[in-house]
């Protein structure tokens, strides 16, 4: 399991970009990202996010992302395209909620005020993305959504 800690010394690129980002508010209790992990604009199997939250030191990994979208935040309406002429991923709405779809889902049990340090691992479990993090407050609470690129 990969334990992303920010650093104070410069680190190599790495090759997992983030290309898109939302966050949307909500009333859930837990943590969540939906996200898509692509390459060549396929998306890859086998990925994972993993974090590490600061004050509580709460550690996930998410399941392995899927080779097809098989995550999503909620059910969308049937009729409602997943993505604009050009296939750039848009939030869908049901019922006024918007509606991401991902082919991986980080998830943690508890929403605590704090910061999480996330990052992409391959399948074999190397970082291949920079540190990523996101504050959180429990009394302003939101689920995430993350768009990442292999370059």
């Amino acid at each position: 399991m990969v334990t992303p800690a920010p650093s104070s010394t410069p680190e190599t690129a790495k090759p997992m970009k983030i290309i898109e980002s939302q966050a949307h508010d909500t009333e859930n209790t837990f943590f969540v990202i939906f996200a898509q992990i692509t390459g060549n604009n396929a998306l890859l199997p086998g990925y994972r996010i993993v974090g590490t939250h600061s004050p509580s030191g709460l550690a996930v990994e998410s399941a392995p992302s899927c080779n097809h979208l098989c995550k999503a935040s909620g059910p969308k309406v049937v009729d409602e395209p997943a993505c604009d002429s050009r296939c750039t991923p848009v939030a869908c709405t049901t019922t006024g909620r918007p509606v991401q779809e991902g082919n991986v889902v980080f998830e943690a049990f508890a929403y605590e005020t704090g910061v999480w340090s996330l990052v992409v691992a391959d399948p074999e479990g190397n970082q291949v993305s920079d540190v990523f993090q996101i504050e959180t407050n429990y009394e302003q609470r939101q689920w995430f959504y993350y768009r990442f690129d292999l370059q």
